[in-house]
């Protein structure tokens, strides 16, 4: 206790510690632990935050993790409503980052477990956007309604071929019944707010939006079977959600959470096997349309410029715009309207 009282910040030391290398903590460390909790808040975050990325450089983050919860320690390192309920799921979801069960023992069972193995050579390392994604963001009982909610808009659309052939209208269900699911919520904001009390660099603030987003994504679109969809807006979603940076660390996140929800994670297993597949071709393609013919169709020059090249984009991704000269002749037709007619769906 009275190590612990001259820094505070070895409270989190023993965590990591214990998390990295499996070391049993007996329960007088425990409940010394637990009654100096208090000063912890006393501590610089960025000196809280520095140790959260050595957690997840050594590895071991989610027994670490199970023991601040266990001392009462970790809802003052990451103060947030997030903790109020599932965080032995978050915890779980933790343990499937870095390569563990689906289903480890509660965050007070696995802080006192002798037996925990240390972080091997062979297990993953936990980006520390992805553990604060785990802790912070949406739950995992919560990502298993989305993937749910995903399925139900696949069954209940897949009544046949549409234009994009065989399971495209199951893929435009999806993508209808989704369609605020790639864009910031109320939730998300809270989320951000926990994570920017640590003080973090815009560069951690941006990769955490990115992997929630992206987790969140690859839920709803997983029950599409790991197949690019054909034309459509679900066809474009899928794309910018796999060729994004942050996709890696998205995709493995949102499989975690599905575990430790026990649900399914075959769908988001299958966009992780699309990606794999997809060349660079398909997830960026060279654009059809440029400046130049922008200016050739006789679009002033401008901010609509930029806003109809974005379009042009988005026509390509869904797969409406197969070829150079379609895009030259769906210019054509915009430059004649005036740019302002309504974009076709």
């Amino acid at each position: 206790a009275v190590r612990f009282a001259e820094d505070a910040l070895r409270l989190l030391r023993l965590a990591r510690f214990a998390g990295a290398l499996g070391l049993a903590v007996d329960a007088r460390h425990l409940e010394a632990a637990r009654a100096a909790g208090e000063r912890l808040e006393r501590v610089a975050v960025e000196r809280v935050l520095k140790e959260l990325e050595q957690m997840c450089r050594r590895g071991g983050a989610p027994r670490a993790c199970g023991l601040l919860a266990e001392t009462d320690l970790l809802a003052r390192v990451l103060p947030s409503r997030a903790f109020e309920h599932g965080l032995d799921a978050r915890l779980a979801a933790l343990a499937v980052l870095e390569g563990g069960a689906a289903s480890p023992p509660g965050a007070r069972a696995a802080a006192r477990d002798p037996g925990a193995a240390p972080a091997g050579p062979g297990s993953q390392r936990t980006d520390l956007a992805e553990l604060l994604a785990v802790l912070l963001g949406e739950a995992p009982l919560d990502a298993a309604e989305r993937a749910a909610a995903g399925e139900s808009a696949t069954t209940s659309g897949n009544t046949g071929a549409g234009p994009g052939g065989a399971g495209s209208t199951s893929a435009g269900a999806v993508a209808r019944g989704n369609a605020a699911s790639d864009t910031a919520t109320a939730e998300d904001e809270v989320a951000v707010g926990d994570v920017e009390r640590l003080r973090p660099s815009r560069e951690l603030v941006r990769r955490f939006r990115k992997v929630e987003v992206g987790a969140r994504e690859a839920c709803a679109l997983g029950s599409l079977g790991g197949e690019l969809p054909g034309p459509g807006a679900a066809r474009s979603r899928v794309l910018r959600l796999l060729r994004a940076e942050e996709a890696p660390s998205a995709l493995r996140v949102a499989r975690a959470r599905l575990a430790a929800a026990h649900a399914a994670t075959s769908g988001v297993e299958g966009l992780e096997a699309l990606r794999a597949g997809l060349g660079p071709e398909v997830l960026r393609p060279a654009p059809w349309l440029r400046a130049d013919d922008l200016a050739a169709a006789g679009v002033p020059r401008g901010p609509r410029w930029g806003e109809l090249l974005r379009e042009a984009e988005e026509q390509q991704l869904r797969g409406r715009l197969s070829a150079r000269d379609e895009a030259l002749a769906w210019l054509a037709e915009r430059a004649q309207d005036g740019g302002n007619a309504r974009r076709s769906e």
